[in-house]
């Protein structure tokens, strides 16, 4: 009797695991974690839905997508569940989302039936579209890019027998926020203080902070090669952190609209505290 209720202990806790990972292999598979039951789905696409967790991204179950497969073909993810459709074509229905074209194959459309000819007018319903009218199509939007040049592989990677620089992060005072904030310089190698030297300013993106992009992103690594290779001059790189909230209101990551108003204000943070610090 003790070695079944031992052997039925097990087998409800491995069910139990099974359950609690209920979110895409895909997601899973990039080193995240699932969230919890009841998560809300912040983000969609290809690879499943997402939520925040603990101001981390998760797997937020495992539903299927809701917006075209053509769509998500061509690099662009879906939608929120309740999106609204803007414009339709061959490939399905296309949403607008933090200013970027989505799939909506689930949205319900702000345009009257007998409207075809694809202006998109935002003043009742989504600020993304600053108020304004546009008949774009996104893939004719798309065909007008020409890529001229790409970043070779060899200026993202470090490679053996070329020296690189260090990040070294520091701390200043914040005019905006009252408080000490950080962030990562880079300095050229062979740094020295008599000499001059232009400065990036690297920004990372929503819900980075200013270790984001020393992740195989090239930050330290693309100045020295374009350097080498004639292509830049010698320069300081700066990896602010751009969430800069008002004193007495850091919130955690999330999509909550006061969450995002701090980083409207990096503007302030760049001009009156970082530029004068460097």
């Amino acid at each position: 009797m003790k070695i079944l209720n031992i052997f039925t202990l097990i087998s409800l806790y491995g069910v139990q695991s099974l359950l609690a990972a209920s979110c895409s292999s895909k997601i899973l598979s990039q080193g995240y974690q699932c969230c919890s039951d009841g998560c809300k789905v912040e983000y969609v696409d290809s690879d499943g839905n997402w939520g925040v967790e603990n101001g981390q991204w998760c797997g937020c179950g495992t539903e299927q997508q809701n917006c075209s497969a053509a769509i998500l073909k061509q690099g662009y993810s879906c939608c929120s569940p309740q999106c609204i459709v803007y414009y339709k074509d061959d490939d399905g229905d296309w949403g607008v989302e933090n200013n970027q074209w989505c799939g909506c194959g689930n949205g319900s459309s702000n345009q009257n039936d007998d409207d075809n000819n694809n202006d998109v007018n935002n003043q009742n319903n989504n600020d993304d579209l600053n108020n304004t009218q546009t008949n774009i199509n996104p893939k004719e939007y798309m065909q007008k890019l020409k890529i001229t040049n790409t970043c070779p592989r060899e200026a993202r990677y470090k490679q053996q027998g070329m020296e690189y620089p260090t990040a070294k992060k520091v701390t200043y005072y914040s005019n905006f926020s009252k408080k000490n904030h950080q962030m990562n310089v880079i300095l050229p190698v062979g740094y020295t203080e008599s000499k001059k030297y232009p400065v990036l300013y690297f920004l990372h993106g929503f819900m980075g902070n200013e270790d984001t992009l020393l992740q195989g992103v090239g930050a330290d690594s693309i100045p020295t090669y374009l350097f080498k290779e004639g292509k830049a001059k010698e320069m300081i790189v700066v990896l602010p952190n751009t969430y800069v909230p008002e004193p007495g209101k850091e919130l955690p990551p999330s999509y909550d609209e006061q969450y995002i108003l701090g980083y409207d204000n990096f503007i302030y943070e760049l001009v009156d505290s970082i530029m004068p610090y460097m």
